[in-house]
């Protein structure tokens, strides 16, 4: 089990009784663990500047799919009252256009 107790009190002088090498132990962890502790902080807080438009992605896919959406309605609205049936028009172009691959052009 790992003692915690000794952060606080990692770099304080080492206790009577006790070997000087378990006191430079003690202190070099404490000193690796604010070392990696700093090291991860800076790190974040450079990502963070480096990132700093979080969200603007899901912004322009939500312009992109309005656009496409007002395209189909235009192409609905225009078609409205001409006999014009959209969906089996675009069935028929893409099982010609499937239909039509793997062969040549000549």
């Amino acid at each position: 089990m790992t003692d915690h107790s000794t952060t606080s009190t990692a770099l304080a002088p080492p206790r009577a009784g006790a070997p000087a090498a378990a006191h430079r132990v003690r202190a070099s962890r404490a000193v690796v663990h604010r070392s990696c502790g700093w090291a991860h902080a800076q790190l974040h807080h450079a990502r963070r500047r480096l990132a700093p438009s979080a969200g603007q992605g899901t912004v322009e896919y939500v312009a992109l799919l309005l656009l496409v959406a007002g395209i189909l309605t235009a192409v609905v609205a225009a078609g409205a009252g001409k006999h014009f049936n959209i969906a089996q028009t675009v069935g028929n172009k893409l099982n010609e256009v499937i239909g039509g691959v793997g062969k040549s052009g000549k």
